[in-house]
């Protein structure tokens, strides 16, 4: 059993500016910046993420992701996507959250996303879940550079390694799991609604619930 010492990291999602100070007053060690989470999260608007930017010092990863539903994109959508990524390396964004499958095996098209990216970071998002073979998936993503992935803390996932990559939890997690995953070596976790006053993405953010996660 791997020790439970090391600090851990928690990201957790913003949808607002307010979302940004608040959790910039928490422990947390970075932010998700989204919009549409009735959709699971969609690309926020720009005017956002440079108020983000500009208010936070924390490092802020933004989803990138056109639509709802799911993550097998046109190349209208794609020529989006990389437009999206440029804008927001001139906005000063630290990372981007993307998911992007074709019949379920990671679409070859990350290649270029990533050769957009450098030199933000990467989390490849809970897409991840519906790839057939992660394995395979994992040791692409690797090649390719991705910094972390993102998914559920399901025997799949907890079967990677997590080097190169570094598997980020999220997914219902609550204090007391990360209390059984830290002494498997587990140190990045994500949360949404469950720091949030009324779990509820439309109820600000708690900034004691985050807190008693560390």
């Amino acid at each position: 059993m791997k020790s439970s010492s090391a600090a851990i990291n928690i990201e957790i999602i913003a949808t607002t500016l307010q979302d940004v100070i608040a959790i910039n007053h928490s422990k947390a060690s970075a932010i998700e910046l989204c919009a549409g989470m009735s959709l699971d999260g969609i690309t926020p608007s720009l005017a956002l993420v440079k108020e983000a930017v500009a208010a936070s010092a924390l490092p802020i990863r933004v989803m990138v992701r056109p639509r709802g539903g799911n993550f097998c994109y046109s190349e209208e959508e794609f020529r989006q996507i990389l437009e999206t990524i440029e804008a927001l390396k001139v906005l000063g964004v630290q990372g981007i959250v993307i998911g992007m499958v074709n019949r379920e095996a990671v679409d070859e098209r990350m290649k270029q996303v990533m050769a957009c990216a450098k030199p933000m970071k990467v989390t490849f998002h809970r897409a991840f879940e519906q790839i057939a073979d992660k394995v395979e998936a994992y040791n692409f993503l690797a090649a390719i550079g991705v910094d972390s992935i993102l998914a559920t803390a399901i025997p799949e996932v907890l079967t990677l390694p997590q080097k190169p990559i570094k598997i980020r939890l999220g997914g219902g997690l609550t204090a007391a799991t990360i209390q059984k995953l830290r002494p498997l070596g587990y140190t990045n976790y994500h949360f949404g609604r469950a720091v949030r006053s009324e779990q509820s993405y439309e109820s600000p953010i708690s900034v004691a619930q985050i807190n008693n996660l560390i």
